[in-house]
């Protein structure tokens, strides 16, 4: 499959990316500095959240409620209450032993304080990609099936979501900082005929966001075209 991700070179000083296409009878993988670690801004509460949700068999009401507003809504106040609730260290701990490497919680939302100071949420394409190909290879299985269920209903749609058509089905979450847009998730197709996208796109030291969040929807929208053209090649 032909990728165009020059794109992505217009209002960042570097971007990150991996595809995978989930078809009937192969997979067919795309990565791009995915072993890059950088800044996850909110991407970092996917972690967050599969932590959540493997420390007991079933979530209660209230811990779902706050999980829901951190996914969707992009809720810091939540996602610091959950930090609160499991502890920094034992979230890591969890994150390492799941063998997400490039993956550490190192301070809470809203603490811009702690990352002037160069110590910053991080994370890799490659990580978070290990992550969504989980959540989607035991899509009809809890936890997952409940964790795809929250990213389903994300509020915030201004990068993956922008330039599909309205009645495909994607799983996202953003992340956004003063110079980083990132955008994930998982795009079903409509018919068997054409694979299932697992996709993230990590941009960094991006001058302008508006248009940086643009030029991610014309890319994911670029590869969601290329993946439904019979016998493409690879790039």
């Amino acid at each position: 499959m032909y990728i165009n991700d020059q794109l992505l070179t217009l209002y960042s000083k570097s971007h990150s990316y991996g595809i995978c296409l989930f078809s009937k009878n192969e997979v067919q993988e795309i990565f791009v500095n995915a072993d890059k670690v950088q800044p996850s801004a909110s991407i970092i509460k996917l972690f967050i959240m599969y932590f959540a949700y493997n420390q007991n068999a079933k979530v209660d009401k209230s811990t779902y409620d706050i999980i829901y507003l951190m996914i969707t809504e992009s809720d810091n106040d939540a996602t610091n209450a959950l930090i609160d609730l499991y502890g920094m260290d034992k979230v890591n701990e969890f994150i390492q032993n799941k063998g997400f490497t490039d993956t550490i919680l190192r301070r809470k939302m809203l603490d811009f304080e702690t990352r002037a100071r160069g110590i910053d949420n991080m994370t890799s394409v490659r990580d978070v990609m290990k992550f969504l190909t989980c959540l989607y290879k035991s899509r009809n299985h809890p936890p997952y099936s409940e964790m795809l269920s929250i990213m389903k209903d994300q509020q915030i749609k201004t990068k993956i979501h922008l330039y599909m058509p309205s009645d495909v089905i994607i799983a996202s979450k953003t992340g956004e900082l003063d110079d980083v847009e990132n955008d994930v998730g998982i795009i079903f197709s409509k018919t068997s005929e054409h694979p299932d996208i697992v996709i993230a796109v990590f941009s960094d030291g991006v001058t302008d966001g508006e248009k940086a969040c643009d030029t991610i929807g014309q890319f994911v929208k670029s590869v969601y075209d290329a993946a439904k053209m019979p016998h493409t090649s690879t790039h």
